[in-house]
């Protein structure tokens, strides 16, 4: 399960340093073609990602843990439904500042808002990975069987061969590029 397991850790890192760089971008020129891209990262990428995760590796993961009389990834399932909601408070500010023609105090307010929530989502979402990668890897490393490995990458196939399309640059997709 190793191979399994690097790549579920190298695409937690990619999704980081991609919410990082999209965050700052943001923050320093909210009016800018940033915000889109931040959207569309948020939307496409990250949701996708904790949807597909819940799908593909959680009920492999309960599976595993031997004795256990609950659902053992319950809570990281909470977890994935703040940054749902979270999603939904970055893109409601992105919005409101876009829509709303804010001005003056109104606009201050609102990038002060903006700039919470997505220091909110990034430290909730580190925590989260951090999480996964202490429990959830290590059970995968020590207690599934090779043969499983093979399946489970193929399930998660296209989640980890996204590209970093959110980091800032040209060449992202045009869901991430201002129209």
């Amino acid at each position: 399960m190793n191979q399994m397991s690097d790549r579920i850790v190298a695409h937690h890192e990619e999704i980081l340093d991609a919410l990082d760089s999209l965050s700052a971008a943001v923050i320093a020129d909210a009016e800018g073609s940033h915000r889109f891209r931040l959207t569309g990262f948020l939307r496409h990428r990250l949701l996708r990602h904790i949807h597909d995760e819940e799908r593909n590796l959680y009920g492999l993961v309960d599976r595993l843990l031997p004795n256990h009389c609950m659902n053992s990834t319950a809570a990281m399932a909470n977890d994935h439904r703040f940054v749902e909601e979270q999603v939904s408070r970055i893109d409601a500010a992105l919005m409101a500042d876009r829509l709303e023609n804010l001005r003056g105090s109104a606009r201050h307010a609102n990038r002060a808002e903006l700039e919470r929530l997505l220091v909110e989502l990034n430290a909730v979402l580190r925590l989260h990975l951090q999480k996964e990668k202490q429990v959830y890897v290590t059970v995968l490393r020590c207690c599934a069987a090779d043969q499983m490995e093979s399946e489970v990458l193929r399930r998660m196939q296209r989640v980890f061969d996204e590209k970093a399309a959110a980091a800032p640059s040209e060449s992202a997709p045009a869901a991430y590029r201002e129209k």
